[in-house]
């Protein structure tokens, strides 16, 4: 049996030392909120050394639990900084000390999931552990040590590979490989951020810091302060970070500083989560630079070989190889459910499913973690709130949504589904999403005005937060400031302060809003009027000098303006003042343009382009029935966005304070130029653009 060596702790420790000292000699951080759960992938990785090992989970009796990883490196926590109990050495692990609560909620959660885990595949390490902590002239050396020695992934073996080739130092090294040579090399400490929650005046302490090193306080004692740093321990500007932060954040009586080496990204992410309103904009700027790197790196040409029919494909080969189809497609959502005894993915493309691959129950199961893994989506959030997740596909970076929902099976992993939010869609201005110009113009009309209210309607999936985001985009200057109270946040948009509503917790919109109203800004985007509360703080933030950006699930913007006076007791008078304007909108799938074909107009469709005064075309265009490669036998080529456009004038503004019905409303906007949805719809048939089915479709006619 291959075992690791003894990973006693080199020296006895006092029970009384406090967290600064304890840190100090053993390199064990406090970690007072605890963690709810095991990772998936750091419990897979646990538990592959334990096979590998000979050891079963339930044999050892006061074990340090896995709360993370950060590449082959484990981080390890326990509520006894004593305990001896390691299934690897102490100085290839990150070291935290949690309470015992938590530690025995790890540990429950850690052996379910041993009794889970089937058919752990994974490549067994060379040669046996040295005795002792190695010691590197070179940071290269340390890479040889882990390919040598460890139990890691493909493309962390081929990222070490090549820095063994190269001679390469850690700074040119990817993240993952780069903290685990630190820590063999240098034997400094280092942990992964994303479990680690501070207060928001912790991170604020020193903006500047941040912005020139990427280094942030996250934890402080009476004696000391924890600074995540990128910088390696024998890089000169580590110690002018250290003496920068103490100069910036004047804590008196000066704190012990304390470094812990963490990825970059992970420390932006951090900062983000923090929210902090305070924050200089040098470093606001860099947390967005950072926060776009990516949790999954995806290669084209290494996805074009992978088969995942083959029964030798791994399971994580086989999620790179959906997520990556899910993107090639231009899908909208990849779903993965359970159903008929196998695991099922589908994507959707152009608002239609069609299905990707088939698995086993037990790849199901296994796929199913690594997506929710991904997304740090631990195993109690079965029915959990919406994570996160970035993927790059060489040059393209995308971000995805993820939504996870137990249904009746309830011995089965959740349903995932997988929402692609946006495709390299940061900064992206109203002139880059392919509307129409008098779209474009309109809204630029209504958003040019320093304060009122902008209504924004449409169904699910309508495109409406891609709208409103480029809107957002167009305002974002550096002597504007923007608030967003969103559910959930979709997308981060560098400089812009994001808040994410969560009910559960008390975080409501009402909340946020009230709060947003003492912060002084000048532009306030709610992510969705939903009560009476909320629809009240917006239109009063909307009299009082702020831009107010706002949705209502309402079929037509005149239904919008209605619903706010009948169902949440808006004064009209008050809301004819301080309405702008708005615009209803839809998503059409556009005719594939190698495969339409040309067909003659029906009587009842010319008839209907007279009536609404549209040029009748000679002839029109339909889809191909089983289409063509191009469109992947569709018939249909991505999608256009149609709106309905309603500027507040003087005679609108009459209407609506003469108790004017939905109907009215839009027939005095119509009647000052502005066109139906269904007019615009039909308009793009007209110019051979959709189908005419796409109108039945989306409900525009009434037949």
């Amino acid at each position: 049996m291959h075992r690791a060596p003894d990973s006693s702790l080199a020296t006895p420790m006092d029970k009384s030392l406090p967290p600064d000292i304890l840190f100090s000699k053993h390199r064990i951080l406090p970690l007072p909120n605890g963690i709810e759960h095991v990772p998936q992938e750091t419990a897979y990785r646990f538990l592959c050394w334990c096979d590998f090992l000979g050891i079963s989970i339930r044999s050892l009796i006061d074990p340090w639990i896995p709360i993370g990883n950060i590449g082959p490196v484990l981080l390890l926590a326990h509520h006894d900084p004593f305990a001896t109990e390691m299934v690897l050495p102490r100085w290839f692990c990150g070291l935290f000390n949690i309470s015992l609560e938590n530690y025995l909620t790890l540990q429950r959660d850690l052996t379910d999931m041993e009794e889970d885990a089937i058919g752990l595949q994974y490549e067994r390490p060379t040669k046996s552990w040295p005795s002792s902590a190695p010691d590197f002239n070179e940071d290269f050396e340390a890479s040889q040590f882990i390919l040598d020695h460890a139990i890691i992934d493909d493309s962390l073996r081929i990222a070490a590979t090549a820095a063994v080739r190269n001679r390469a130092s850690a700074a040119e090294m990817p993240p993952e490989l780069r903290e685990a040579v630190l820590l063999l090399r240098h034997q400094c400490a280092v942990t992964e951020m994303r479990f680690i929650r501070p207060p928001q005046a912790l991170t604020e302490l020193a903006p500047n810091t941040f912005g020139r090193y990427s280094s942030v306080a996250f934890y402080r004692t009476d004696r000391a302060v924890w600074l995540a740093t990128p910088l390696a321990p024998d890089d000169p500007a580590r110690r002018e970070c250290i003496d920068n932060f103490i100069a910036e954040a004047r804590i008196k009586p000066q704190p012990r500083v304390q470094t812990v080496v963490a990825p970059r990204d992970q420390i932006a992410n951090l900062l983000l989560r923090s929210k902090s309103g305070g924050m200089e904009s040098t470093a606001v700027k860099a947390v967005g630079h950072y926060a776009r790197k990516a949790d999954l790196t995806l290669d084209l040409v290494q996805l074009q070989q992978i088969d995942p029919h083959k029964n030798d494909t791994s399971e994580r080969k086989i999620v790179e190889w959906l997520i990556g189809q899910t993107i090639l497609n231009n899908s909208q959502d990849l779903h993965a459910d359970y159903a008929d005894g196998e695991g099922r993915f589908r994507i959707n493309v152009d608002g239609k499913l069609q299905e990707l691959l088939r698995v086993t129950e037990s790849r199901w199961r296994i796929c199913n973690a690594l997506i929710r893994d991904h997304a740090r989506c631990t195993k109690s959030e079965f029915d959990c709130e919406s994570k996160h997740f970035t993927c790059r596909l060489d040059s393209e970076l995308v971000d995805f949504r993820v939504e996870a929902t137990t249904f009746r099976d309830g011995g089965m992993p959740p349903s995932l589904t997988l929402r692609l939010l946006g495709r390299q869609s940061t900064g992206r201005l109203l002139s880059d999403l392919r509307l129409r110009e008098d779209y474009v113009s309109g809204i630029r009309d209504f958003i040019r005005l320093p304060y009122g209210l902008i209504l924004v309607t449409g169904p699910t999936g309508s495109g409406k937060t891609t709208t409103l985001y480029a809107a957002l985009n167009e305002l974002n200057k550096p002597d504007v400031k923007i608030l967003t109270a969103e559910d959930p946040i979709e997308q981060i948009i560098d400089g812009v302060l994001q808040s994410q509503v969560d009910e559960g917790k008390g975080i409501t919109y009402e909340k946020l809003l009230r709060s947003f109203l003492r912060n002084a800004p000048n532009v306030i985007l709610i992510g969705e009027i939903r009560d009476k509360e909320t629809a009240k703080i917006a239109v009063e933030a909307a009299g009082t000098g702020h831009l107010v950006l706002a949705t209502l699930h309402t079929n037509t913007i005149a239904g919008a303006v209605t619903r706010l006076h009948d169902a949440f007791g808006i004064n009209r008078s008050v809301l004819s003042d301080v309405f702008i304007g708005g615009l209803s909108q839809r998503l059409l799938r556009m005719l594939c343009p190698e495969c339409k074909q040309g067909a003659v107009l029906s009587a009842e469709e010319a008839a209907l382009l007279k009536r609404l005064e549209i040029p009748v075309p000679p002839r029109c265009y339909r889809r191909r029935e089983g289409g063509c490669q191009h469109c992947s036998g569709r018939g249909t080529f991505g999608r256009v966005a149609v709106m309905e456009l309603m500027k507040n004038d003087r005679k609108l503004r009459a209407g609506i304070r003469n108790d004017k019905n939905a109907e009215e409303l839009s027939g005095l906007s119509h009647a000052n130029g502005h066109s139906s949805i269904l007019r615009e719809g039909l308009a793009r048939f007209a110019e051979g653009v959709v189908d005419f089915e796409e109108i039945h479709l989306f409900e525009m006619l009434d037949f």
